[in-house]
């Protein structure tokens, strides 16, 4: 339900809403991270070490 001006008026609806979409994009932020720092391992692992 909205009010004259637009704002929502199911303000606890909206706020639950918000925090599901902001873990979602959290989530799938985290997920991309440890998918960037495996890759990263596994290319150090195959690279001989020079000192």
């Amino acid at each position: 339900m909205l009010d004259v001006w637009g704002v929502q008026l199911h303000f606890q609806q909206a706020i639950k809403q918000v925090q599901k979409d902001n873990y979602s994009k959290a989530e799938k932020w985290l997920n991309r991270v440890k998918q960037s720092t495996n890759e990263q391992s596994a290319i150090e692992k195959e690279q001989p070490v020079t000192v």
